[in-house]
């Protein structure tokens, strides 16, 4: 029995899912959130359930630029903090800790397509499935539209960014 309970806390997993456009997301992850920051991650867990973010920019919250906090992922819904460096965060805080908003638009500097809402959909079926010619004719078209994007990706997190201080003024 105890097992079975263990196995079902563990199997815990949430289904994010990109339904409304992307402004609205934005304007509705802006209100839900107790904190908005703009963050140095500057430690990471080894199973990644912990990180320290330094406070770079504060554009909604009671905490202040330059002030460090403890963080923790929901390890069972993204977005999950995966790696040092410049974040845009929207959370909250629990226990102390900062925590990410499930399904939310937190994302990487670095890696901004790696938010839900910035990924490519999926190459489509290959025409002849035996096809050599077809599978890299469809890879090739799918690593074109990797990198579009990426660039939709950091083009949106630029303007995402002047709304976020133009709100916070």
């Amino acid at each position: 029995m105890l097992q079975m309970s263990l196995i079902s806390m563990n199997s815990f997993a949430c289904i994010c899912s990109a339904d409304m456009e992307l402004q609205e997301a934005r304007d509705y992850e802006y209100e839900k959130s107790e904190i908005v920051i703009v963050g140095e991650i500057t430690y990471l867990s080894s199973d990644k359930k912990a990180f320290e973010i330094k406070i770079l920019e504060k554009l909604k919250g009671d905490f202040q630029v330059g002030q460090v906090l403890q963080g923790k992922n929901n390890y069972y819904c993204e977005p999950i903090i995966d790696s040092l460096g410049t974040w845009l965060i929207y959370g909250g805080t629990e226990n102390g800790k900062l925590t990410i908003n499930e399904c939310g638009l937190s994302r990487s500097f670095d890696k901004p397509e790696e938010n839900l809402f910035f990924r490519p959909p999926p190459p489509p079926p290959p025409s002849h499935p035996d096809s050599i010619i077809d599978k890299r004719a469809r890879e090739k078209e799918f690593m074109e539209r990797i990198e579009e994007y990426k660039t939709i990706a950091f083009k949106e997190l630029e303007v995402e960014l002047t709304q976020l201080r133009d709100r916070k003024m």
